[in-house]
């Protein structure tokens, strides 16, 4: 990808006399792209948000107010904190893994159930609330377990086949960065897709405003046939980065991922969940993107829950 941006660049370079001389507009250009290219490097090599940990999240405190991050987690009983690191004896006898269907513990050691995008039935999620008369504010902590990582992983955590590890926060994997979209690199992203975009849409202008005229049809495809070529290039480019750049500003207004939208018949945790509803953690469009803009990274990664009672449509 870094290898095309200087084609680009290249081409560019060539046919804009602009661009071969030093002014304001041909320096904001090459600040854009470098811009471009930073970007697209750190969200191609930073962390997307790899869970390495083996702690079983449990007994989580109810809240309604958002997400909570597992290094920032508040005690059950006064003075005595969450238990993150219990046994793989204190776990459920059955184990749910988004990737590989129900195993059960007893199974360690043996081959892995093969690999399907078919969710099943969640294994006994966990409900809590501050008082028994409180039905309103109860919610589900739900983790699955990954045969393949051998971890407990959280609500919107997902294995990639492709890198072999969970992600916390899954959105997808990009084959343009041999990387993931998590929660880690999400922002990183989606600002490398909105200076992109700018870059491209500002390269085919220049490669529009370069066509020279000819007095017949042949002698036009001679002179211009480079131009032609980068028009196409850069306008296919355009088209498929516009799209994503938009397609992820809509799963940030809404607080979903691609893997979420694109999958949620097979998700379990929003396969009962009126679609007319939206997504289960969107807290509304400024808070949603307040969320993706200002909240700091945790430090492991972000604990998300749901109400446990399901809207009526």
């Amino acid at each position: 990808m870094t290898l095309l941006h200087m084609i680009i660049l290249a081409m560019e370079v060539s046919f804009s006399e602009t661009l071969q001389v030093i002014s304001l507009r041909s320096l904001l250009y090459f600040v854009i792209f470098f811009i471009v290219v930073a970007s697209y490097l750190i969200a191609s090599y930073k962390d997307p948000g790899i869970i390495r940990s083996l702690k079983l999240i449990k007994n989580s405190p109810a809240h309604t107010n958002g997400p909570l991050s597992i290094d920032k987690f508040p005690v059950t009983e006064p003075g005595k904190p969450i238990d993150t690191n219990s046994k793989r004896s204190d776990q459920p006898k059955e184990l749910e893994d988004e990737n590989s269907g129900p195993i059960s513990t007893s199974a360690f050691g043996q081959s892995p159930i093969v690999d399907s995008e078919d969710e099943q039935e969640p294994p006994g999620r966990v409900s809590i609330s501050n008082t028994p008369q409180q039905e309103a504010s109860s919610i589900y902590i739900e983790t699955r377990f990954c045969t393949k990582c051998t971890i407990e992983i959280p609500m919107r955590a997902k294995h990639c086949r492709y890198c072999d590890v969970c992600i916390s926060f899954y959105d997808h994997h990009c084959p343009w960065m041999n990387n993931c979209v998590g929660e880690r690199n999400r922002f990183n992203f989606w600002w490398y897709l909105f200076f992109e975009c700018i870059l491209l849409d500002w390269s085919f202008y220049i490669s529009i405003n370069c066509i020279q005229e000819s007095s017949t049809f042949i002698a036009w495809l001679e002179s211009n046939y480079l131009q032609l070529l980068a028009l196409i290039l850069i306008g296919f480019f355009s088209l498929m980065v516009s799209f994503l750049l938009f397609f992820h500003t809509y799963l940030i207004f809404s607080n979903k991922t691609t893997w979420e939208h694109l999958s949620r018949d097979k998700i379990s945790y929003l396969k009962e969940w009126p679609k007319k509803f939206g997504s289960p953690f969107s807290k509304g469009l400024f808070k949603n993107v307040q969320y993706f803009c200002c909240k700091p990274l945790p430090k492991d990664y972000t604990v998300w829950s749901m109400p446990s009672k399901i809207p009526k449509e």
